[in-house]
């Protein structure tokens, strides 16, 4: 019985944990973004070299696509 009940438990607590992460992102209310402009930088298309033994996109050489930066 005790078994049963214990299993119970943990598939109740991993069905709520999964439900919580699946939750949606409460939206943010109205923004003002006025300001003012000081630099506007163009950023070229830049090569970064991944870093050997590392996992993911970490150990992989990727490209940073040319971007405006804006302050």
């Amino acid at each position: 019985m005790k078994v049963g009940c214990l299993t119970i438990s943990f598939f109740l607590l991993v069905f709520i944990s999964c439900s919580a992460l699946a939750a949606p992102i409460i939206p943010v209310g109205p923004i003002n973004i006025c300001g003012t402009v000081n630099e506007v930088r163009w950023v070229p298309e830049e090569m970064v070299k991944g870093i050997p033994g590392m996992s993911g996109t970490a150990g992989k050489d990727r490209v940073v696509p040319g971007h405006f930066l804006i302050k």
